[in-house]
């Protein structure tokens, strides 16, 4: 048993070993895929200003809350593909993260367990979104230049 456990402990990555070791050692073997474990979500920052901080650019999470709140209160609509696979709320986490650090795609799609593609999709969408409710919507409502 100790020498199947080395085995599949190896096909792990590093972040992921401690997760699946318990789930190993106290059940029967349930091999679940590495990003299953190894997502980057808004819950796991949310509780810790500095981080809010730190990846969206944000002061706090309240901000961020008060963020989706906004978008709730319209009806934003996605160009031609339905982006399924994230939250709303994980999806502006990637996208502010994205206009704060400049981050690939790739690295994107890595830390949220997605293609390519879709972060691709998901940037532009919010991109497009941000621009109408907070620049053509607010701004020039109220008369502030840009």
């Amino acid at each position: 048993m100790e020498q199947q456990t080395k085995n599949w402990q190896a096909q792990l990555c590093c972040c992921c070993k401690p997760q699946f070791t318990s789930v190993y050692v106290n059940m029967t073997v349930v091999q679940l895929p590495c990003h299953s474990i190894c997502v980057f979500v808004c819950s796991k920052i949310k509780h810790d200003d500095s981080l809010v901080s730190h990846y969206t650019g944000l002061p706090d999470d309240k901000t961020v809350a008060c963020l989706l709140n906004f978008f709730h209160l319209f009806n934003t609509v996605f160009h031609s593909c339905s982006i399924i696979s994230l939250s709303h709320e994980d999806q502006i986490l990637l996208t502010l993260m994205k206009l704060h650090h400049n981050f690939t795609h790739t690295h994107l799609g890595f830390l949220f367990s997605i293609t390519k593609v879709t972060v691709t999709n998901i940037v532009s969408a919010w991109i497009d979104i941000l621009h109408s409710l907070l620049f053509s919507g607010i701004l020039t409502e109220i008369g502030i230049p840009s």
